[in-house]
């Protein structure tokens, strides 16, 4: 299992490769190497007409290379004896692969690679091919002598996995010689000391896209048009400092610090002490916070004109009319409902004034509220209690089923007469208190 995990894993990085992207010498490299070739549990030969297992065994063979910049193609070649488990017989094992090969060096020593390809593994007559795949590294000792440590996986036919860590010498020749690894030999590099890793051109030289004398590795201002003269950075030159440059200035000479427009061109500065776009000259509200919007006038706009602005209103709905606390949210509110000596009926004439209120609520889904009933003074106390306990289950229950408002967020209850807004004994009197009342509930 840990074989096959980490063949797997060999071949997702081969695959992937971007970790170990990069440059080598444009050399040959040829490495003798040794390894250890740990078999798949499932792989078998044959001995007398039985299957055996096979065991581990110790590998030589050599890997030819050729290096094209960063990229390379190779052969690797094997050679060992396996012994069966349980009997002494022994097997010769084959092992090839044809790869290609991403190089990525950490210094003009070290270089980390991944192969991938296809290999095979041949063994008593029979020979399994799959997908191959290396991860290693090289370290050059001496200018082109080295050495190389390497795992290898297979991934063979019907997903057996073969498992070969290596180790062996580089020994690089051939090429020509690239000093500065540009991917241009040096008898044709007409900048043969840039640094490691800028973009050249066909010379070898830095890449200067917007052809302003500054290559791009050192160009702030890559999109420079031509033509345009440039500083160090290779940015165009602003003269006077304003931050446009002197081919779109047309105030070229404009006082050091002074606010410009785009052409680079002083702007008559209009004093607006709150920032909130409204001159003070004409700002009703000059001390406005910053960030609140405000209205032609510059005071904080009030959209349900409750008298509490927007930034501090927290039921920015309010119908107007509603009384409502420095928050801005409602504390009781009159519905103007009323009703009928001894009855709990709602008319429908009052319907306009319960969907106005249920529009409210969901618009504030947060607020919960007491419906609270009310009677007249008229009748014993505990029947009038009854009585205003039914008005405001009434109203809860429009305002549930009709309009739908979650019960929840509603609780009825009836104050009886305990509570009258009149105290006279008229009939006008005695209507204005049977009625209903809104009261938010903290």
């Amino acid at each position: 299992m840990l074989k096959r995990s980490l063949s797997a894993a060999m071949i997702s990085l081969a695959v992937l490769g971007s970790s170990l992207a990069g440059e080598w010498n444009n050399k040959f490299i040829y490495s003798p190497q040794i390894g250890y070739h740990m078999y798949d549990e499932e792989r078998t030969a044959k001995f007398r007409g039985m299957e055996y297992g096979l065991k581990n065994h110790v590998t030589g063979g050599a890997i030819l290379e050729k290096i094209f910049n960063q990229f390379g193609v190779g052969f690797m070649f094997s050679y060992g004896k396996t012994e069966l488990e349980r009997v002494h017989a022994l097997r010769d094992s084959y092992d090839w692969a044809i790869f290609g090969t991403y190089n990525e060096p950490v210094n003009e020593k070290l270089a980390p690679y991944v192969s991938l390809g296809i290999g095979g593994n041949a063994l008593n007559h029979r020979t399994l091919t799959g997908i191959y795949a290396a991860l290693g590294i090289r370290y050059l000792i001496w200018q082109n002598i080295g050495v190389r440590l390497a795992i290898q996986g297979m991934n063979l036919w019907k997903g057996r996995y073969d498992f070969i860590p290596t180790i062996g010498m580089n020994i690089v020749f051939g090429g020509t010689a690239d000093s500065d690894r540009d991917g241009i030999p040096d008898d044709r590099d007409m900048c043969p000391n840039t640094p490691i890793g800028v973009k050249v051109n066909a010379n070898g030289c830095p890449v200067d896209s917007d052809k302003d004398g500054i290559p791009d590795y050192k160009d702030n201002c890559p999109d420079t048009p031509a033509g345009v003269k440039v500083d160090e950075r290779g940015c165009p030159v602003d003269s006077d400092g304003d931050g446009v440059p002197d081919y779109k200035d047309r105030c070229p000479d404009t006082e050091w610090g002074a606010k410009v427009d785009e052409y680079g061109c002083p702007i008559v500065v209009i004093k607006d002490s709150d920032g909130d776009g409204v001159p003070d000259e004409r700002d009703r509200c000059p001390d406005t916070p910053r960030g609140v919007e405000v209205d032609e006038r510059g005071c904080p706009v009030d959209s349900d004109g409750d008298g509490v602005p927007d930034y501090m209103d927290r039921c920015p709905n309010t119908p107007k009319g509603y009384k409502v606390d420095e928050k801005g949210c409602f504390q009781e509110v009159r519905l103007e409902i009323y009703f009928d000596t001894n009855s709990w009926e709602v008319k429908p004439e009052y319907y306009p004034i319960l969907e106005r209120f249920a529009k409210f609520l969901k618009e504030n889904p947060n607020i919960k509220v007491e419906i609270q009933g009310h009677t007249d003074t008229r009748g014993p106390a505990s029947y009038n209690l009854k009585l205003s306990q039914k008005r405001a289950e009434a109203v809860k229950r429009i305002l549930v089923e009709k309009f739908g408002i979650s019960p929840d967020r509603i609780i009825a209850k009836g104050y009886g007469e305990s509570q009258p807004i009149c105290h006279e004994d008229t009939e006008e009197c005695h209507a204005k208190n049977r009625r209903v009342v809104a009261k938010i509930i903290k």
